[in-house]
């Protein structure tokens, strides 16, 4: 019978024989450790006001989905029924939801506040709403306002 030995690994442990042990650090250990960026090169850069590093808390880039729902004040289709919205209100209430990109579709298919109720997943789409997180964002919002009124 005969005994095979396996290779050593190529991230050996500072135990293994024949080995030196590693230098201490006084960087953490996340800091040591190599990142997916590491490997193709890149560093994301900073973004001024956020992380962890200074005691500073880490915030989202974009507003949570609560946020999100609530009319903004300041805009006319927030004092009227949906119903009663122009295209230029929906596409005014899709700047308050942070999907701006999406009004000149909205505006060139007509979508006034009739719509709104009655759009569908596939309608979205048609409208050249392919990211699911916009859809979602839109649906949330929909609901919302229609539970609201």
């Amino acid at each position: 019978m005969t005994i095979l030995k396996r290779a050593p690994s190529p991230v050996g442990s500072p135990t293994d024989v024949g080995q030196a042990p590693r230098p201490s650090s006084s960087l953490p250990a996340s800091a040591l450790s190599p990142t997916l960026s590491d490997g193709f090169g890149f560093q994301s850069p900073p973004i001024p006001g956020e992380g962890h590093f200074g005691g500073q808390p880490v915030r989202s880039r974009s507003p949570s989905p609560a946020t999100l729902l609530q009319p903004a004040s300041n805009k006319p289709f927030a004092s009227k029924g949906v119903p009663l919205w122009t295209k230029h209100d929906v596409a005014d209430w899709l700047d308050t939801l942070n999907l701006g990109e999406h009004k000149d579709a909205f505006l060139d298919n007509e979508i006034d506040g009739t719509h709104l109720p009655s759009l569908q997943k596939e309608d979205l789409i048609d409208l050249g709403v392919t990211r699911v997180g916009h859809r979602m964002n839109i649906e949330r919002a929909l609901k919302q306002l229609l539970s609201d009124r």
